[in-house]
């Protein structure tokens, strides 16, 4: 593993998600500038809320096992250059009990290579203070609110972040595209493939201006096919996030593939949103789909970039320390 650089103006200290008013410009400069549009620049008010709160309710993140949860940032000169949001999980489901550092959020200035290897450092060390060797970045499972899906948490949108974890020993546990459909203004009411299927179209209020739905397709009152799509105001307060909709899953039963009902939720999904107002679309897809990326290329949907979730064990660097 590479060596770290030492740059002793770099100072590193800690705070509580709730006295870090200061770091959201930080956020909105460093990490939301670049970003897709389903991250778009938070408010004071939401930033705390975002890190502290899970992201369909209004909860604590503590329902997930979620603790330790602190801020950590690097500044030089009194300017701040990056910061880490990191918790542990507490596994409770496993036996024995098992913990793993997250590390939820990281954003530090690409110009600053030192300010993110003095990031990731002070990150790692505040899991093993803590007995923690098992780690994972940008965790799907228990994202920030503000960076709903995870996907892009660690992504192409940041390539200094995911090339600083692959130099420091993390590797790909995961890997999705994130793909957007830019205008569905103008998508068609879409033709049932079968006479005998029946469509139900369930709608989900939630925090946003629009809501989001559920489209069911059954066949004689089974089930064989459903579209889930959230609105991303539903997350975000953001004005262009309330026109927005996140196709979150897409399902047809394995008996019933290759019938083209897979198309007709997709479509029928962008027609419905479009009937309530939504005006753009996306979704992430496993880079190993690849039919579920033709199909969702074939519907006007690109890939405009690619999330992962990376992993590390940082009992390899204390046992090399022992040695």
């Amino acid at each position: 593993m590479p060596r770290r650089p030492i740059d002793r103006s770099l100072s590193v200290t800690e705070c509580d998600p709730f006295d870090a008013h200061h770091l959201v410009p930080i956020y909105n400069a460093l990490f939301a500038k670049h970003a897709p549009p389903s991250c778009p620049p938070v408010r004071d008010d939401e930033f705390a809320v975002g890190m502290t709160q899970v992201t369909n309710a209004d909860r604590p993140v503590s329902r997930l096992g979620l603790g330790s949860l602190r801020l950590i940032q690097a500044a030089r000169d009194g300017r701040i250059f990056g910061f880490a949001h990191v918790a542990i999980e507490t596994k409770t489901w496993e036996d024995p009990v098992t913990r793993r550092g997250l590390i939820r959020v990281f954003v530090y200035d690409p110009s600053d290579r030192a300010a993110g290897h003095a990031l990731l450092a002070a990150s790692e060390t505040y899991f093993l203070e803590r007995g923690v060797h098992d780690v994972c970045a940008s965790p799907w499972f228990a994202p920030a609110r503000f960076i709903h899906t995870g996907r892009e948490g660690v992504s192409t949108f940041h390539a200094h972040v995911l090339a600083l974890f692959g130099l420091n020993g993390y590797s790909v546990w995961r890997a999705e595209h994130i793909m957007e459909a830019p205008d569905i203004t103008k998508a068609p009411e879409p033709s049932a493939p079968d006479a005998g299927l029946t469509v139900n179209v369930e709608h989900m209020l939630g925090r946003g201006a629009l809501p989001g739905f559920l489209v069911r397709m059954e066949r004689s009152g089974d089930e064989i096919g459903a579209c889930e799509c959230r609105a991303h105001g539903h997350y975000l307060r953001a004005p262009d996030a309330q026109a927005r909709l996140l196709v979150e899953a897409l399902d047809v039963t394995e008996a019933e593939r290759g019938r083209g009902f897979g198309r007709y939720l997709l479509r029928r999904a962008l027609w419905e949103g479009r009937q309530i107002g939504h005006r753009h679309a996306d979704l992430r897809v496993r880079t190993d789909n690849l039919l579920a990326m033709m199909l969702y290329a074939s519907e006007g949907f690109r890939i405009i970039g690619t999330g992962y979730m990376l992993t590390k064990s940082l009992l390899d660097e204390t046992e090399d320390v022992g040695a």
